[in-house]
Order: structure tokens, then sequence, then C-alpha cells
């Protein structure tokens, strides 16, 4: 009530009263690791120090030697949530392949927005929408654009950033942060969105919970169900589809398979076929 009395409504309230929430879960939550979200006698920091993946190979891909930095949008309701994967991100990758942002938070999709709008050829959203291109294809699209800007193909993708848009949360709340990213852009157009096809499926706690009911119930008109893997496997399936070491990928599987065994969901197993 206090926000509306100060004028506040729309969006503006929205990020007020979001806001409000996350700085309250802050505040109950100080006796979990503030870097796993875990109770502390279940904290997976020093197994995942284990993991951690050395900068120069994460950053650039093997192959193709383009730049890639993942802008990571993560729900409100997944913040401080110990079953989480795009927090296992930060903690086996270098911090300067990753952004994270929280929709709802003050400010947060605005700064998302200018950072979308930096070099629209060479950014994207994973999204499964119907018009949603493979990586392959981003790709082409991508270099296209580029050609006569830079001399040669070496000096494309040596210059070059790819920025991928990665919206975290349930497929509900990541179709309702797609939405509302399509409505804060005031007509500006989406970036690119790119589909990722897994061909195994997902170790993700959760998968073995939903997503596997879901694909039975999957409907024609939507993407396929199976294609929903966690977040933190997704980014590892694109950051392979764009040249680098399959190492990485094995590196997250593994990350959010040690914090399965922490919240108690022992025996998932890895790469078992959709």
């Amino acid at each position: 009530q206090d926000l509306v009395s100060q004028g506040a409504k729309g969006w503006d309230l929205m990020e007020a009263m979001t806001t409000l929430t996350l700085n309250h879960k802050e505040s109950v939550s100080q006796h979990r690791c503030q870097n796993c979200w875990l109770d502390p006698t279940k904290c997976i920091c020093s197994r995942l120090s284990d993991l951690l993946v050395d900068s120069t190979v994460a950053a650039t891909s093997m192959d193709r030697k383009f730049n890639v930095k993942l802008l990571v949008l993560m729900h409100s309701k997944e913040y401080f949530c110990a079953g989480n994967s795009a927090k296992l991100l930060r903690m086996v990758l270098p911090n300067n392949l990753l952004e994270y942002y929280i929709f709802g938070k003050t400010g947060d999709v605005h700064r998302l927005a200018q950072q979308m709008s930096i070099n629209c050829p060479n950014t994207m959203i994973l999204w499964p929408g119907k018009d949603a291109v493979t990586v392959t294809q981003f790709l082409e699209q991508s270099t296209s654009c580029c050609e006569g800007i830079h001399q040669s193909m070496d000096e494309i993708n040596q210059r070059r950033l790819i920025r991928a848009v990665v919206l975290d949360g349930t497929y509900t709340q990541a179709r309702n942060m797609y939405n509302s990213l399509r409505k804060r852009l005031h007509g500006r157009p989406l970036p690119i969105a790119v589909q990722l096809r897994p061909t195994v499926s997902s170790v993700f706690h959760r998968a073995q919970k939903s997503y596997g009911h879901a694909h039975l119930q999957q409907s024609t008109e939507v993407a396929p169900l199976a294609h929903r893997i966690s977040t933190a496997e997704a980014c590892g399936l694109l950051l392979t589809e764009l040249g680098a070491p399959p190492k990485i990928q094995e590196t997250i599987i593994e990350a959010v398979i040690v914090n399965n065994e922490a919240l108690g969901y022992a025996g998932v197993k890895k790469n078992d076929k959709v």
C-alpha cells in the first residue's frame, strides 16, 4: 500500500515489490551458504571448486575462436533456491563468462536490455519458439551480417562476442519472462531465438518428477518437452555447440549431479537416451 500511495504502478510496482521480496529472502537465508545456497552441513562449494574450468578454455571456443558471454535472467522464485541449477554455473565457470540478472529486481531487466542491444546480430536468446533456429543457423546468419565489415572469417570470429540470453526458471516462468522482455523492449525485436536439441535426457533432479511425465502429454503445438533440460545443462550444451571442449559440458553435468546428491536425490543416471 505504501508503494501504491507513493505512485508506483505497473512494471515499477512489480519491480519494487519483487525487490522487497528478494531482500527478505536474503535476510531469512543468512544461515545458508551464501554461495551454493545450501545448508552449511550440505555445502558443495569445496566439491565444486575441484571442477572449476580454466578461464582460457571456457571464455574462448576451441574451434571458432570467438568469445561467449552467458546472460542469465533468473526468475525471482529461483533466487536462493537450493535446487536451482543456474547457480552452479558461477561455481564451475569463470566469472568473465557470465552475467546474472534477476527478473523483477529493480533495474536488472533494463540492464539486460542494454546488453541485448549492443550487437543484435551476435545476440541470441535460448527459447524453443516456433521460429527458433539451431545454433548452426544462428552462426550462419550472424556471420552473413558481419561479412563486409571485416576482411576475413578469422577476423570476424576473433573479434565478435556471442551473447546468449538464458531464461532460468520453470517453463511457465521462462515463458512469462520471454513475453515480458518483448513488452519491455518497447517495439524493438528480441534477439534471435535459438533452440537446443539435446540427444540425452536431463540429470536434473526436477526432471525425474516432471519433465518425463510432461513429455508424454506434450502437444504438437508446443516445442517437445523432452528438450527441456535444466538451465545449467542447456548452457553446457550451448557452449559445446559453439565449439567449446566437451569437458565443459561434462563438468556442468557433474555439478548438477553433485547438487542433486546434496539435496538427497541419488541415483540419477548420466546420459540416458531420450
